[in-house]
């Protein structure tokens, strides 16, 4: 009996939801077709009409809503908004998105913090990095637009401060992880995104006060030891 597209689709969604499952719990080299199959309570062969290999399904889990191969992907940037406050406001969003909701902390926690066994496959270490560079070249664009505005030095060397930005902020996530207890709280989430922006030299956001500047002769004082 040929199965409808609604069996179709709910078959691949319930493969997909397994899939998750096994990868959250075993990671991605650890984890078999056969172990997705069995969980599904289908075939192996079941499997291979929806996907050609355990990377296609690895894959396609971040088709799903606001996911992408690369965290803090960016849209298109409304003309009326100023370069960097929009740029916190997007970064703040995803992390919280990454830290707050399981679906994406487990996806995100596989692909960064296995990123070892998920590399192994040449195909999917490809398309990440594809995606990767896509999202600081994303990055870079907007940093580029704000220098034009005055917002940032014109000589700061945007693509290697994107690149920055992105493994500053990738790593705090897996920091998180390894902690065990990851928080999408909106305070710490903001200062973690504002602390990343000024360590590359921008403009200092609205909302923090400059720190005033010793006067020359002024003897600065040494931090407090515990």
């Amino acid at each position: 009996m040929r199965r409808t597209r609604e069996q179709s689709l709910a078959l691949r969604k319930t493969l997909l939801d397994c899939a998750e499952q096994i990868f959250a719990r075993k990671g991605f080299a650890q984890t078999t077709l056969d172990e997705i199959a069995a969980k599904a309570g289908v075939t192996r062969g079941a499997i291979y009409v929806h996907f050609k290999s355990k990377a296609a399904v690895f894959e396609a889990l971040f088709e799903r809503p606001d996911l992408t191969l690369a965290p803090f992907d960016l849209p298109a940037r409304p003309a009326s908004a100023r370069p960097m406050a929009w740029l916190a406001q997007e970064l703040r969003g995803k992390l919280k998105r990454m830290l707050g909701n399981r679906s994406a902390r487990r996806l995100y926690g596989i692909a960064l913090a296995d990123a070892e066994s998920v590399r192994r496959n040449a195909a999917l270490a490809t398309r990440i990095e594809s995606a990767v560079a896509n999202v600081e070249g994303k990055i870079a664009d907007v940093l580029n637009d704000a220098a034009q505005c005055g917002e940032i030095d014109v000589t700061l060397d945007t693509h290697a401060s994107a690149r920055f930005i992105y493994a500053a902020l990738t790593g705090f996530f897996c920091r998180q992880l390894a902690g065990g207890q990851p928080t999408a709280d909106d305070l710490l989430v903001a200062r973690v995104v504002d602390t990343v922006l000024c360590c590359v030299q921008l403009s200092t956001p609205d909302h923090i006060s400059p720190q005033p500047v010793p006067r020359t002769g002024t003897a600065v004082q040494p931090a407090l030891r515990g």
